[in-house]
């Protein structure tokens, strides 16, 4: 199985995988593993060979609990021979100029082959009952391998008995950490059987821990390494029996697939879920009439007693962005009911002790040429480029490291570190980063415009369809991003960002955070001010996903409007803009209001009516609008909640993203000349006026108020603050080349105190990193209910400095 590089620090390794179910029959003595192992195309790197049922199970070997059978050294022993049969003599890790491309050379003529005493060494194996999984590796390979260790966990008899479950094996082939799985799931062709195979996984999952390495931080947990995941899976086809082997007849691949129990329950997230697996074009693989290639119950003529319909019982699975299948099929042999299946694929290994520098030289550079300038702020500059050598169309941001006084910005780090978990259609995709001549390059995917600019082209007609459209994408990617127990937190029309097919997708993941713990203390400093929710304008530390979802409904209004809808000039103006707005909140409202650490009491105000601020808007529209700009944050829609409302479902139906309208691309570079722009001016919002400050009682989980003259900072310590210091904000800085026209500056959050002084070594320590942590997968593999142990992993592997976190 196999993975491509994503930057040039990688060595690339071929495996074979292969699984099999063999029925209790121990091989024969002349038995031929040519076929198998497929050594007669082409010798792999690494061979991983897992069984299942490698002895009979019968109540004596399942209470026995055999850790190696003379049946396992039989099977290892014509592992050796047909592996040490032959070799090429091309060296396994073709050692590359630097900057050159990849290569793979496999074995393609017997002029290419000779003999050796000893080609491949076993580097691990284990036994569980009939589970038994074997790891082999060239000899020249086997010297960096590291740390190999076992975890067997049993599913079967009460739950715990070897008879069914997995072993799995961990090693570290130079700093790059692997996790292979051998397992035999829960039988059983009922409707429902299912959810125990889902129960199986989920347990393995939970359980299987690997041993500590003395003074060595490897990873514990399968869902930290590379992971390959073989075995009698045991997941069948939802179809009739009869139906499924008229089909098998037909060779109807796609529609078995279409049935098949284990696609279904990936795609609906109860097992499995982001693993991946190849595209099937091969026969099910159970089940067999014994030494025939007739599927059991096909040649009866009579009824039989028990009738198996065939099933792609026996799969190969993956995890990880390090892992790329490139071929998936199975093996003709009548040894069992079962047919072997196997995969081949690269892996991309990280190599220890060299310089980064060295290793991405300006030739990794040259790979991008770049075109124009698209855009520049405080810490670099954003380039239109091509990747010279898949012809694609990027952009690449070049923040500068370490040479101004104020230091590096580390939400780039934070935006690296969670862009590579987060994959998704409507989330922006990072290609690649490499650091060059001090500067850090973070290559994105070309996205043609953002939201923004289609708002404020006076040249675009958005109909009621096309609103629907972009605010569904912006949902799709907050549903996205909060499933996996992220917060955006800086949710605005400029950093919705659309591609040329006219896909929209969320940008600039700098500020976001993981919100597992519910102790957790947040900044309330974050989202430019007019998408800023009203419990972080007072102060509000512990918060959730109703502060994007409030933000989402701020750019829905803009898009209805197609004007920024609430616009205050400090924090204090803008709460006076919402209440004034949608009227002053009351106790039954929102009740924990009075308990946040910012508040101030408002007089009290009617709120104007959402048809007449929207007059143009359906029915359904307004009811969706209404129920993402609710005052309680417990009470507001959450983002998946919002994409179920009837909104979307009634008529007209969301326009297609490549059928949007977009401004046309730009064409002249940005004139200094050209007019300011003067924005439609709203219906004048007057904030109401302020009663007497009153000082609530102090209540657990909140904090005393803090607008007093007179505050304490983070530490503790009092200090004096003017009024008119309170949530200054710097102005956006725009490519104003974009519009054609200079657009009103928009309030952003001051970002100064999130910077660092970091040098080259120390940013390529925290990208360097080989298992970064894997967000929420572990939460989402075992469907765990307390998420505590996310918040201490997350704090334990990945530390940045938080802004004011505390």
């Amino acid at each position: 199985m196999v993975a491509e590089a994503s930057t040039i620090l990688t060595k690339r390794v071929i495996d074979d995988t292969c699984s099999w179910n063999v029925g209790g029959i121990p091989p024969p003595h002349n038995f031929n593993l040519e076929n198998f192992l497929h050594t007669q195309d082409s010798m792999e790197d690494i061979y991983v060979l897992g069984f299942q049922e490698i002895v009979p199970l019968n109540a004596g070997n399942i209470l026995a609990a055999a850790e190696h059978s003379n049946i396992s050294i039989k099977w290892n022993s014509l592992i050796k021979a047909a592996l040490n049969k032959r070799t090429p003599t091309e060296d396994a890790f073709h050692k590359t100029e630097i900057g050159e491309s990849q290569r793979v050379y496999p074995l393609t003529t017997q002029s290419s082959i000779k003999p050796r005493d000893t080609d491949y060494k076993c580097i691990i194996s284990k036994q569980m009952v009939g589970i038994y999984l074997t790891i082999w590796a060239r000899t020249e390979i086997s010297q960096y391998i590291s740390s190999p260790s076992v975890s067997c966990v049993g599913c079967g008899i009460l739950g715990r008995l070897g008879n069914k479950g997995s072993v799995s094996i961990r090693f570290c082939l130079h700093e790059t950490s692997f996790c292979f799985v051998c397992s035999h799931l829960a039988s059983g062709g009922k409707e429902g059987d299912e959810r125990h195979r889902n129960a199986d996984a989920a347990n393995i999952l939970l359980r299987t821990l690997f041993p500590p390495e003395p003074l060595q931080h490897l990873p514990r947990k399968i869902l930290d390494h590379e992971v390959i995941w073989l075995g009698d899976l045991n997941y069948r086809i939802r179809l009739p029996e009869e139906t499924t082997r008229s089909l098998v007849k037909n060779k109807e691949w796609n529609l078995l697939l279409q049935n098949d129990q284990l696609r279904a329950e990936m795609s609906k997230g109860h097992v499995f879920e982001e693993w991946n697996e190849g595209i099937i074009e091969f026969p099910p693989t159970y089940k067999y009439e014994q030494n025939l290639d007739d599927y059991y119950g096909s040649g009866h003529k009579g009824k039989v007693k028990r009738m198996r319909a065939p099933a792609w019982c026996d799969r190969i699975i993956w995890f990880g962005k390090g892992l790329k299948q490139i071929q998936y099929n199975r093996v003709e042999s009548r040894l069992s009911d079962h047919r072997p299946v196997y995969g081949r694929g690269r892996t991309e290994i990280r190599r220890k002790g060299e310089d980064m520098d060295q290793l991405l030289p300006k030739k990794v550079a040259d790979r991008y040429l770049k075109r124009e300038v698209l855009g520049e702020g405080t810490y670099g500059v954003v380039y239109k480029a091509i990747d010279t050598q898949t012809g694609q169309v990027v952009a690449i941001k070049k923040i500068r490291l370490g040479k101004q006084k104020e230091g590096v910005n580390f939400t780039a780090l934070r935006e690296i570190k969670l862009l590579k978990e987060l994959k998704d259609p409507n989330i922006i995709e990072l290609i690649d980063a490499f650091p060059h001549k001090g500067n850090l390059n973070l290559v994105f995917e070309f996205m043609e415009t953002d939201l923004e600019a289609v708002i404020r082209d006076r040249n675009i007609v958005l109909s009621p369809a096309d609103i629907k459209s972009y605010i569904q994408m912006t949902l799709k990617g907050l549903s996205f991003v909060h499933r996996k127990w992220v917060l955006h937190r800086d949710m605005k029309p400029n950093n919705l960002l659309i591609e040329p097919g006219g896909q929209l997708k969320l940008a600039d993941f700098g500020l976001a955070r993981i919100f597992g713990s519910p102790d957790r203390k947040f900044t309330h400093q974050v989202f430019a001010r007019w998408y800023r929710a009203p419990e972080l304008l007072f102060g509000a530390k512990q918060y959730g996903p109703g502060v994007d979802v409030w933000a989402a409904a701020c750019i829905f209004a803009e898009l209805l409007l197609r004007r920024p809808f609430l616009q205050g000039n400090s924090d204090i103006d803008q709460l006076g803009k919402i209440f004034a707005t949608f009227g002053t909140p009351k106790p039954s409202q929102w009740s924990d209001m009075v308990y946040l650490p910012d508040y101030v009491e408002y007089q009290h105000v009617p709120g104007q009516p959402l048809r007449t601020l929207f007059p143009m808007a359906s029915d359904d529209c307004l009811d969706l609008l209404g129920k993402m700009f609710m005052y309680d944050p417990k009470a507001r829609i959450s983002a998946q909640q919002a994409l179920e409302h009837r909104y979307f479902s009634s008529i007209p139906p969301p326009t297609e993203p490549a059928l949007l309208p977009r401004p046309p691309p730009k064409k002249e570079p940005f004139n200094p000349n050209v007019s300011e722009f003067n924005p439609l001016v709203g219906p004048t919002v007057l904030s109401p006026p302020r009663k007497q400050r009153r000082v609530m009682p102090h209540r657990e989980g909140f904090h005393a108020n803090a607008h007093n003259v007179i505050k304490m900072d983070d530490h503790g310590n009092e200090t004096r603050q003017a009024a008119g210091e309170r949530s200054e904000q710097a102005p956006m800085s725009l490519d104003f080349s974009v519009f054609g026209m200079r657009p009103p500056n928009r309030p952003t959050i001051n970002r100064t105190r999130d910077s660092m002084e970091l040098d080259l070594e120390g940013l390529i320590f925290w990208w360097s990193l080989s298992r970064e942590v894997q967000l929420v997968s572990d939460f989402i593999g075992v469907g765990f209910a307390d998420r505590s142990h996310l918040k201490k992993k997350l704090d334990l592997q990945f530390q940045l400095p938080e802004e004011e976190e505390e």
